[in-house]
């Protein structure tokens, strides 16, 4: 019995060192493609930019560098677009955090980063256990996916599968040997860099790629148009409720989710950087104004207000019940830019 048990632990101890050794050829973002293609343009053009933006699908495919700087041109920005894909708490402070202390990159010109601002992503068990659910989850960022989880105000039964799925993530990140192939695949894939490794750059190679230029979200614009009855006015509906409800006293605050910003603004402030975190449209969470506001003004900007940003939820400038189309995208990077110029200039008299 005690040799078994032995050579169970030799075992996974084997599983873990080889895991470990591997990690060290890959760079932190080997689970993530579409970011993994952004970084590596970046990486080669960082000294050009002095603005970027980070988050999920809403930065992705919402934010236009090219209509922001044209917006603030006489304020000389030049802007890049981080978001990609799902890319949200936890996954995204991850990424962020590695890329501040990223010392193959240089972000001495860059002011001001604009992050979504979203609660703590609920993994579901389709996800725990792929590529994009475990390459983050080291030990440091699985603790805070847990701590995130545990304390967020959402229902017990997704509170407790969220954290069994992280720690079917974590354990798989750690002593699955899947975790060593997908690594070894993605160096080829990263090496080689063909042109649909590179896709999520966009057509001006700034990280800006549109629903409506991307075939593969056809069948999700087809689903939104045969329920465009029920998608319009229930995302505006909840979008009043979300900022009415953060007014609220006594409405849900989630500390946790406040702490993990505030850390993030002082790791961002070390590097001489102004963190603003973004409220998107069509994004009706319902802790994250209060949130928010207590970051102060300075640290938040909120366009999710269908009473002051009408158009956002109408259906020619929306693609599906979550994102704008490439018109919703324009107005809404104007609207950001409008509201982003203080901020910038601000930001840039405090490098002078």
């Amino acid at each position: 019995m005690v040799k078994l048990v032995v050579k169970v632990v030799l075992f996974i101890a084997l599983l873990w060192g080889v895991n470990h050794a591997a990690s060290y050829f890959v760079p932190y973002f080997w689970g993530n493609d579409g970011w993994a293609a952004k970084y590596k343009y970046f990486q080669k053009n960082a000294d050009q930019y002095n603005v970027l933006f980070f988050g999920s699908s809403q930065t992705y495919r919402q934010i236009d560098p090219s209509v922001f700087d044209n917006q603030l041109e006489r304020l000389g920005v030049k802007s890049y677009n981080f978001g990609y894909e799902a890319t949200a708490t936890p996954e995204v402070n991850y990424l962020y955090e590695n890329l501040l202390d990223d010392k193959s990159v240089n972000l001495s010109k860059v002011n001001v980063v604009f992050m979504d601002l979203q609660p703590v992503r609920f993994l579901r068990s389709r996800n725990a256990s792929s590529m994009r659910g475990r390459y983050h989850m080291s030990p440091a960022n699985y603790a805070k996916a847990l701590n995130l989880v545990i304390n967020s105000h959402s229902s017990y039964s997704n509170r407790y599968n969220s954290i069994l799925n992280y720690t079917r993530a974590f354990f798989d990140n750690q002593f699955n040997v899947r975790s060593f192939k997908d690594m070894t695949k993605f160096r080829q894939r990263y090496g080689q860099a063909r042109k649909g490794f590179m896709k999520p750059l966009g057509e001006n190679d700034n990280g800006f790629l549109p629903l409506n230029k991307d075939p593969q979200a056809k069948k999700r614009r087809n689903e939104f148009l045969n329920c465009e009855k029920w998608y319009i006015p229930y995302s505006e509906e909840m979008a009043i409720y979300s900022q009415d409800c953060g007014l609220i006293k006594g409405a849900p605050f989630d500390r946790e989710l406040f702490f993990e910003c505030r850390r993030l603004i002082n790791l961002s402030k070390r590097k001489g950087i102004h963190l603003v975190f973004l409220i998107p449209p069509r994004s009706p969470y319902l802790n994250t104004t209060k949130v928010a506001e207590k970051l102060g003004e300075e640290h938040f900007i909120s366009l999710v207000d269908p009473r002051k940003y009408p158009k956002f939820y109408k259906m020619n400038h929306c693609f599906d019940r979550g994102h704008l189309n490439q018109r919703g995208a324009r107005a809404y990077t104007i609207a950001l830019a409008k509201e982003a110029r203080d901020v910038v200039i601000a930001a840039n008299a405090s490098r002078d």
